[in-house]
C-alpha cells in the first residue's frame, strides 16, 4: 500500500467517525441498525490512530513506512477483530452493575479498546523507531 492511499483511507474513516453522531444514520426504532452501527462506531475509533501513524510516516523515509506497514498489514485486521469481539455481547452478562454506573459489558468494551489500542501504538512506535535508527 502506498503512503497516500493509507492517508486518504484513514482520513475518510476519521471523518466518518466524527460525522456519524451528526448524520443520524440509524433511526431509534431500528434495533439491528443501532446494534451494528454501535459495533462499527467502536471499531471506527481506531481510524484516528491510523491517521496519526500515516501522518507520521508520510514525511519519514520510505524504509520507515515499509517497516511499519509490514507490521500494520496484519496488525490492523487483528486489531479490528479484537475491537469487534470486545464490542459484541457474547462474552459478558449485561445485567450486573459494574463501576460508576457502567455495565460490565461497557467496562469490558472500553477496557478492551484501550488495551488493544495501546498495544498497537507501542508496537508501531517501536517498529518505526527501529526502522528509523537502523541503517
Amino acid at each position: 500500500m502506498k503512503k497516500h492511499t493509507l492517508l486518504i483511507f484513514s482520513l475518510l474513516g476519521t471523518i466518518a467517525l466524527l460525522t456519524a453522531p451528526v448524520m443520524d444514520w440509524c433511526h431509534q426504532e431500528q434495533w439491528g441498525c443501532n446494534y451494528w452501527f454501535g459495533v462499527w462506531y467502536d471499531i471506527a475509533f481506531f481510524f484516528p490512530v491510523l491517521l496519526f501513524f500515516s501522518l507520521i510516516s508520510y514525511k519519514l523515509p520510505d524504509r520507515v513506512f515499509n517497516a511499519w506497514w509490514a507490521f500494520a498489514r496484519w496488525g490492523i485486521p487483528v486489531t479490528f477483530l479484537c475491537l469487534f469481539i470486545f464490542s459484541s455481547e457474547m462474552f459478558v452478562d449485561n445485567t450486573h452493575n459494574g463501576f460508576m454506573g457502567l455495565s460490565l459489558r461497557e467496562l469490558y468494551r472500553i477496557g478492551g479498546m484501550i488495551v488493544v489500542g495501546i498495544i498497537f501504538i507501542i508496537i508501531s512506535l517501536v517498529q518505526m523507531a527501529w526502522a528509523f535508527y537502523r541503517r
